[in-house]
């Protein structure tokens, strides 16, 4: 034994092995029944779990758009339907080589595609970067409603275009092009404050689809989209389709019916021939709207596509073609107000129907001349002259006798002054002033000449073409305030009555015949048009205010400075069923523009209805809150 070597100890030695192994062994156990307990807790505990992460790596969903619902008049004139659309795509993953050199086999595609169907380069390099930001699987839209030229070229050469197909769908689609554009609006592609709305009302649309942007197509987007359509697509390990499958299929939008008569809007399209204005029919019995055009309009169908430049001036010049004047326009009243300023002068009692006034030439107040339109004035003159004649001084000499602010609350009982509540997004409040008014918004105190020309419908009094017509419809049939309804089916909502006695109501409606069947009436002309009795009253309504020192031609002045014609009426004559109103902006005479479109659509309504009767079964929904009142105690109404 060498020196400091140590005896070995064999037992020792195998002690210690057998101990070590001991340890590997039971260390490889633990290891192997964590193992084990892993599979059985992946196999069993989270199988469900695991098998829906696996799925999902395979199956993939795409939605198919649905058909857009339709959209019909009273009598169920389909006044908004659909078209189909042809799409040209390609699939990606079916391109030669795409999975090998994604862009070489894109370019290569365009290349192919652009022999067929010309492509600008900015084009081109557009549906380039579409193509390869897309799911491999997924139809990528190429060309969007292909033209009848390029789809005939595309369907000849499908052949030659790998993963090519032609897509088809149903989009909205406008017959009468413009002519209903105001009241119901247009569609146009899904955006991203869509999709928010959408979801925050319950419902899905797709990102590449299209949805209402305005009017009713829009404020109806629920009712009218639809429900999307599902399809599965299985996909191998590389990612290739190997199958397709329809899990649901898309089911078309509700159809919605409205109070609009088709034949009587797209009339009154034709008649108003471009000019700047709106046209409103109403029934007098249930407020609901026959007519709704505002004008000029744009052709809603060129939303569909891309537009052209020309086509993007065109919406924000500045005739403003989507500015809907029905509800947003906010002009003076003028001259048609007058039978209102009777009314609540009657019921008042600062004066009488027969009671004779003298219309000189001008009416002096406070040193100041307001004059009359006609020159020698129109001598000593009742009620239904007053308003036959329009006379301007008496008027004024009435309106002075009542004050502003009795006429504000008198007239808040009609609906000026604020919103009607038709359905019309940014409908204009429109102004009825107050002293109350004044001093809160100007700071100053109310002068008796600014009540003067209140009395004739000028000054700071405005009103939307809607709140005149619809307060027509209020006088004529006796008091009841409406909502007014565009959409079949509704009841009618009554926002408030008024009493209003009869013979005084008589006794303005007379004045209102007389400005047509009397020799003085300044609406006189439109009797040789005439086949249907129509009464109402005319208005022409200044631009801008002379302040009673200067006379003018109107038709001298720059077109934007010039009058506008308006008018307001009723038919038939001796049993009021509709309320019409016409206001051509910068039109001139109200007599002359405005009447003779109004009676020409009374001709066409008496065709169609006037030996219908009213429904009288008609269900009439009055809210607790809405008060009888009488035009002595009416609300007063904030501005």
């Amino acid at each position: 034994m060498k020196k400091g070597q140590q005896i070995r100890s064999r037992n020792l030695e195998k002690k210690t092995i057998n101990g070590r192994a001991k340890l590997s062994a039971a260390f490889i156990l633990a290891c192997l029944m964590g193992i084990g307990y892993k599979v059985y807790d992946l196999q069993v505990n989270e199988h469900a779990a695991q098998y829906a992460i696996a799925k999902s790596n395979t199956i993939k969903g795409l939605s198919t758009s649905p058909e857009r619902g339709d959209i019909v008049d009273r009598n169920g004139v389909l006044i908004a339907g659909t078209r189909p659309m042809y799409d040209l795509v390609v699939i990606p993953e079916r391109l030669s080589s795409y999975r090998r050199d994604r862009a070489k086999a894109v370019d290569d595609y365009l290349d192919m595609l652009s022999k067929f169907i010309p492509i600008l380069e900015d084009e081109q390099s557009r549906i380039k970067k579409k193509i390869l930001q897309s799911r491999s699987y997924a139809k990528v839209i190429v060309f969007r409603d292909l033209n009848q030229t390029n789809l005939s070229v595309a369907l000849e050469n499908l052949g030659y275009l790998e993963g090519t197909s032609i897509a088809v769908k149903k989009v909205r689609y406008y017959p009468y092009k413009g002519a209903f554009l105001s009241p119901l609006g247009y569609v146009g592609r899904v955006d991203a404050d869509d999709i928010k709305t959408s979801s925050e009302q319950g419902y899905s649309v797709i990102s590449s689809d299209y949805i209402g942007k305005m009017g009713l197509e829009d404020e109806y987007n629920k009712t009218l989209y639809g429900v999307i359509g599902k399809e599965t697509v299985a996909l191998d390990s590389r990612g290739r389709v190997v199958e397709r499958k329809i899990a649901s299929r898309p089911q078309k939008g509700e159809t919605l019916k409205l109070t609009l008569d088709a034949d009587l809007q797209i009339e009154a399209h034709k008649l108003m021939n471009g000019k700047k204005g709106a046209v409103i029919i109403q029934d007098i019995h249930t407020g609901e709207v026959l007519t709704a055009l505002s004008m000029p309009d744009v052709d809603p169908n060129m939303f569909m596509s891309a537009m052209s430049q020309q086509e993007v001036n065109d919406l924000y010049s500045n005739k403003r073609p989507l500015f809907n004047r029905v509800a947003r326009g906010q002009y003076p009243p003028a001259s048609v107000v007058k039978p209102f300023m009777s009314i609540a002068a009657l019921e008042g009692e600062f004066i009488k129907p027969e009671s004779v006034r003298w219309s000189g030439p001008y009416f002096t107040l406070g040193g100041h001349k307001f004059r009359d339109w006609k020159r020698d004035g129109h001598g000593n003159i009742n009620m239904e002259k007053a308003i036959g004649i329009s006379s301007d001084v008496y008027f004024y000499r009435l309106a002075d006798s009542m004050g502003i602010d009795y006429i504000h609350d008198a007239l808040t009982s009609f609906g000026f002054g604020f919103k009607t509540g038709i359905n019309i997004a940014g409908e204009g409040d429109g102004l009825l002033p107050s002293s109350e008014w004044k001093r809160r918004v100007k700071g100053e105190p109310w002068y008796g000449g600014e009540t003067v020309t209140v009395g004739i419908g000028q000054g700071f009094f405005m009103a939307t073409p809607i709140q005149m017509n619809n307060a027509l419809v209020t006088l004529l049939n006796g008091g009841v305030l409406y909502k007014p309804s565009m959409v079949s089916g509704s009841e009618s909502e009554v926002i408030s009555k008024v009493n209003l006695t009869p013979s005084y109501l008589d006794a303005v409606k007379d004045g209102m015949e007389a400005v047509v069947f009397s020799k003085y009436g300044t609406g006189r002309g439109i009797r040789r048009i005439a086949e249907v009795d129509m009464a109402g009253k005319t208005g022409t309504s200044q631009v801008f205010s002379t302040l009673g020192k200067i006379d003018y031609e109107n038709d001298e002045m720059p077109e934007h400075l010039r009058d506008h014609a308006v008018w307001s009426g009723y038919v038939p004559m001796d049993k009021p069923e509709i309320a019409i109103t016409v206001f051509v902006e910068n039109g001139g005479s109200g007599s002359t523009v405005a009447a003779p479109i109004a009676q020409r659509l009374a001709n066409l309504y008496a065709k169609k209805y006037i030996h219908k009767s009213i429904d009288s079964n008609k269900v009439v929904k009055t809210d607790s809150d809405s008060p009888v009142v009488s035009l002595l105690n009416a609300p007063l109404a904030t501005n």
